[in-house]
């Protein structure tokens, strides 16, 4: 069963002069076995692009292509860049309506074994992360592991890219959006970064990237 959580719309004008919707849906699913939760994240991708679209949900589609990533359309063909997370019992959906790469993550705020955020912070989290207070560490590291995640599905490429190569501590700092806060192999990305917090124990992320810069950042 699926319950509907909440829909919002944020906007940036990272892209252009106008400012440029994103939409996300979050949607509660109530049987854990993956076959649901993977329908509620196409119930989700589907309510976030009616609402950037201002289309109904049946109005719209989605494909993936051979790695798996999602791409939505509108009945009439229109490309509607879209992206798709699942934590039991949340889903979680992103969906913009310009020419963007964009990801979207969500995590159940939890602690990694040292040896694991050791590997996949960098020395910029890793000291940002140290001065923050102790209570705080957990749910900072999930949010970075989070923003990669966002990150490298932007870039369509999931964990082939090492999430080392991207830095989110300017992203960690804002604690709540912001734009270029992440950088890709060292260089910073055009990008614009939103922060979720869902109930007190889930965190959301969307990573929404030019398309020129996320195909540069991969081909550097």
């Amino acid at each position: 069963m699926i319950q509907h959580f909440g829909e919002k719309v944020c906007a940036s004008n990272f892209t252009s002069r106008r400012r440029n919707p994103i939409a996300i849906a979050i949607v509660r699913c109530t049987l854990p076995d993956r076959t649901s939760l993977h329908q509620a994240g196409e119930h989700a991708a589907h309510r976030a692009m009616a609402t950037v679209t201002n289309e109904t949900a049946r109005e719209t589609r989605i494909e993936k292509d051979r790695l798996g990533k999602p791409h939505g359309y509108t009945l009439s063909g229109r490309h509607v860049p879209v992206s798709i997370s699942h934590s039991f019992p949340f889903a979680f959906a992103a969906a913009s309506i310009d020419n963007v790469a964009l990801g979207a993550d969500v995590e159940r705020i939890r602690d990694f074994a040292e040896h694991t955020w050791e590997a996949f912070l960098t020395p910029q989290e890793k000291e940002f992360i140290a001065m923050a207070p102790k209570q705080e560490r957990e749910r900072l590291r999930t949010l970075a592991w989070s923003l990669k995640e966002s990150t490298l599905k932007a870039l369509g490429v999931g964990i082939r890219k090492h999430p080392a190569r991207i830095d989110t501590a300017r992203a960690l700092a804002a604690d709540e959006s912001s734009q270029d806060s992440i950088m890709i192999n060292g260089v910073v990305s055009h990008s614009f970064v939103q922060l979720w917090k869902i109930e007190d124990t889930f965190i959301a992320t969307t990573v929404a990237l030019t398309a020129g810069n996320a195909y540069n950042a991969y081909y550097p």
